[in-house]
């Protein structure tokens, strides 16, 4: 529709306005740092032989909705609360709707996992772009685009908008956006309860509000003939009786990320902690260690038990991205870990690397010191009347050990472990089991186990001896590197134990013989 009002359609009638504009070829301008420099009448004289000029109107003082998408045009009349001055092209008309007053700009496009719904769109993924200020311009009426003259559609100057822009507009971007996404029968109610769940638990939004959106949604993309069926779901979202759905239920339904869906919200304004969480690993040790990433940092969970509850993962938020998430219920976490759950990435790693890993580096340690194997060593069944005591029977190919003499040296490494989960262990790893062994008259509780089970979890490990050198080291081990230091002071100290100890027996042999010489010297007197 071409006006016969006052409506600008020259370069002079702009400019009379006071309106800021550029000279395009095609939407292209063409002078030098255009963004700041005002054209005057004489910048548009055409000479002869040079092609005619569009009109670029600059957004100084304006906002202007670029309508890309064709749905676009079907929610503007529901969202849009005020009158505006329209234009476009006979192909596609009412593409424009320009105010008055600076914005924002913002162009709003489909996430990329959504892009194979907008492959036949003819500006793909684009849905809407909003222009404003000098550094933009959209190509106004008077010019002529791929042969279509660009003409006001309606035209009422330009007007303040009245109301909230950027929500009314988030409006409208994310009514398209689920429109492309509409599913086919049989997950529409579940859609559509969904979005109004969302809407329900992350916005102000009134359940009149949340009914008329989910109802404009079901009715305008004329995807769903039972759309007078959608016209309460805001209502029944508020009720605390009614069965209610998230993100979470939604991304099943369209088949993507909660985090992808999470991008369209956040258009609207919706903030949702669980759509931050975007990746879960899994470390198979014993016990198992898990890593969430949240945003862009990964926060490592040693307790399985805390992926179940969100008071405790808002800690380990607090603690690793210092800042507080949004409140979250417990069925949409639930929710939102099952959804990670579903494609956990599980990471095999070295036994070395576990938390049992490194409880048995000490109990192999311990048992397999070479001098346990040397038959010149100390190795009597009355060393097990100490908590350190270890008794080999080299006959019958039996170690014998105090699983006292195991705590210790796991509490010396600074370890935690559940006594019941340590018994296991050795059952497991060593073949032991709880027995009592006769020294000297009395019974002693001890453990035994084969000693080829023993020396075969030593050359297993690859250790050659049983120097902290031999200690196994993996250069991707964030654990082993950041406690090598401690493994060796740990190991020095426990050779300071041991030259102690020595030294302790030698100097009880050294006094046993001494009073046996004493003993012989006082017969030898009495005899005299």
């Amino acid at each position: 529709m071409t006006f016969k009002d006052d409506s600008p359609g020259t370069p002079h009638e702009y400019l009379n306005m006071g309106c800021d504009i550029t000279p395009c070829i095609d939407k292209r301008p063409i002078l030098a740092d255009w963004q700041n420099k005002k054209t005057k009448e004489e910048d548009w004289i055409i000479t002869r032989g040079e092609v005619q000029k569009n009109i670029g109107l600059k957004m100084t003082g304006l906002k202007d909705i670029d309508c890309d998408n064709h749905y676009v045009k079907r929610f503007a009349g529901k969202y849009l609360l005020s009158p505006s001055s329209s234009f476009g092209r006979r192909s596609n008309p009412c593409s424009h709707y320009i105010y008055s007053g600076e914005t924002k700009s913002k162009k709003f496009v489909m996430p990329k996992e959504l892009e194979s719904y907008c492959k036949d769109f003819p500006h793909g993924v684009t849905l809407l772009e909003v222009r404003s200020g000098s550094s933009h311009q959209t190509i106004a009426p008077g010019s002529r685009i791929n042969n279509e003259n660009v003409e006001w559609n309606h035209w009422i100057g330009f007007q303040e908008y009245v109301g909230d822009f950027d929500r009314d507009v988030g409006k409208i971007a994310l009514s398209v956006a689920l429109t492309i996404i509409y599913p086919p029968k049989g997950n529409r109610d579940n859609f559509c309860t969904a979005i109004a769940g969302v809407l329900s638990n992350h916005t102000n939004w009134t359940a009149n509000e949340i009914d008329v959106f989910v109802y404009n949604l079901a009715s305008l993309s004329g995807k769903d003939e039972n759309a007078n069926k959608k016209m309460a779901k805001g209502t029944n979202a508020k009720n605390d009786k009614t069965k209610n759905f998230g993100l979470p239920k939604l991304a099943e339904v369209v088949g993507c990320s909660i985090s992808t869906l999470a991008k369209l919200f956040e258009w609207i304004g919706v903030k949702n902690s669980s759509s931050l969480f975007s990746e879960l690993k899994v470390y198979e040790t014993d016990p198992t260690m898990w890593k969430i990433k949240y945003k862009n940092t990964w926060i490592t969970i040693m307790d399985s038990s805390h992926l179940l509850s969100w008071t405790k993962m808002s800690i380990h938020i607090l603690e690793n991205c210092y800042e507080v998430p949004n409140p979250m219920k417990p069925a949409e976490w639930k929710a939102t870990i099952n959804n990670l759950l579903s494609s956990v990435q599980k990471i095999k790693v070295d036994e070395s690397e576990s938390y049992f890993g490194q409880i048995g580096a000490v109990i192999d340690e311990f048992l397999n010191r070479d001098d346990r194997f040397n038959p010149e060593s100390y190795n009597e069944k009355k060393a097990l009347k100490s908590s350190w005591g270890v008794y080999v029977d080299f006959e019958n190919n039996i170690m014998y050990f105090r699983l006292e003499s195991l705590v210790m040296k796991i509490n010396d490494a600074r370890l935690k472990y559940e006594q019941r989960k340590l018994t296991q262990f050795i059952r497991d790893q060593y073949k032991a089991v709880p027995t009592k062994l006769n020294v000297e008259g009395k019974d002693v509780r001890c453990w035994k186990a084969p000693v080829d089970i023993i020396r075969g979890r030593n050359n297993k490990s690859g250790r050659t001896n049983n120097s902290w050198q031999n200690y196994e080291h993996n250069g991707d081990s964030d654990t082993l590197k950041r406690d090598s230091e401690t493994e060796h002071i740990k190991f020095l100290a426990f050779k300071k134990k041991q030259r102690q100890q020595k030294e302790k027996r030698d100097q009880e042999k050294q006094d046993e013989e001494m009073r046996k010489l004493q003993l012989e010297h006082t017969k030898d007197l009495d005899n005299y």
